[in-house]
């Protein structure tokens, strides 16, 4: 997929909404928002899945790790994408909870808990602030996992910004298109 491709994609479906205010999860305000959950259809999101596992940096990761709750859909269909490319190996995925839970399935982790020895791609939809990324990077580490990298569909950080991030997480973020290419593609279609 190309990054036209994948800027028709999230057009396409109307993951992109302009004119209202929105208030991100960072806190700011923002007249568009990106919503990754509307991708509800198998060749969508298998698309959005086999671009995403295609640009991971790194080869020895064998668990995806995100956060509730846009980038589960996401990296549900990334883990099915990594069984089919490479049936010899297992892959995992487990995502942190908005809050940690005492009853029925308790503790701040769905699915896989990363643990010594794993090699994790942290996953998410839109890397504004990083803080998504940051606080999984925390807890992962926590676990003695190692971070290989980060995935992110689109960027609305600054470059610099996006630099400062990967500094503290000590890894890698790749970054599938940046917010000013898929606005600039609104405008136009306009």
């Amino acid at each position: 997929m190309t990054e036209k491709e994948l800027i028709e994609l999230i057009l396409n479906n109307k993951v992109l909404t302009v004119g209202t205010e929105f208030r991100l999860k960072s806190g700011e305000m923002s007249d568009h928002f990106y919503n990754f959950s509307v991708l509800n259809s198998a060749q969508s999101l298998a698309q959005l899945a086999t671009h995403m596992v295609g640009n991971i940096y790194g080869d020895t990761y064998t668990v995806l790790f995100t956060s509730a709750y846009k980038g589960i859909i996401i990296t549900a269909a990334m883990l099915s994408e990594c069984g089919l490319d490479f049936p010899n190996i297992t892959f995992r995925m487990g995502f942190l909870r908005k809050e940690k839970k005492d009853h029925g399935e308790e503790g701040l982790v769905v699915g896989y808990c990363p643990g010594p020895g794993d090699s994790v791609v942290l996953v998410d939809d839109v890397l504004t602030t990083g803080q998504s990324l940051l606080e999984m990077a925390r807890f992962v580490k926590s676990t003695g996992a190692t971070i290989e990298s980060a995935i992110v569909v689109v960027r609305r950080a600054t470059l610099k910004v996006q630099a400062e991030i990967e500094k503290e997480l000590g890894c890698p973020i790749c970054c599938l298109v940046s917010d000013e290419k898929v606005m600039a593609h609104y405008v136009m279609r306009k």
